[in-house]
């Protein structure tokens, strides 16, 4: 969790009332819906990813995503995220897809930019985890730069 923007989850219970806040969305489709991303091989969930923060009168909305340490640099959060980017694209109607990435988090800003991601600029102290300040990388993706096949390196 050392890049999700949020403080560490302490316990179980805490675990589970995140899930259930992703569930929700999922459900009444208030501004977010979120997946597990799960290992096909042998079932192990390996992180999430999803869109929040959807504003239907912009036509866009937030992409965000985590994933356990252990599935880094495997290609599972590329092949979920051209996914999910690709199904909000369709089924959400939008024009454009946010990305707020922090400025250290190299491999995430890499990721983001294999998909189309473009860096805008820098928002400076706009987060706030573990008693500090963040600057946070935007980045945007436009529809008409998305692949519609979701077919690319």
């Amino acid at each position: 969790m050392q890049w999700m923007g949020k403080d560490a989850l302490i316990d179980l219970e805490a675990a589970h009332h995140t899930v259930g806040r992703f569930l929700a969305g999922r459900i009444a489709f208030v501004p977010s819906t979120r997946w597990g991303l799960e290992r096909k091989l042998d079932g192990q969930l390996l992180g999430t990813g999803g869109v929040f923060n959807l504003s239907k009168e912009w036509k866009k909305c937030t992409l965000g995503y985590e994933l356990h340490i252990s599935a880094q640099g495997q290609g599972y959060l590329h092949e979920a995220l051209k996914k999910i980017v690709l199904w909000a694209f369709e089924n959400l109607e939008l024009h454009r897809i946010e990305a707020l990435i922090h400025r250290d988090n190299k491999a995430s800003l890499k990721l983001a930019q294999r998909l189309g991601f473009q860096i805008e600029g820098t928002l400076r102290e706009v987060a706030f985890w573990n008693n500090s300040h963040h600057d946070m990388m935007q980045l945007g993706l436009l529809r008409r730069e998305f692949p519609s096949s979701g077919n690319f390196s």
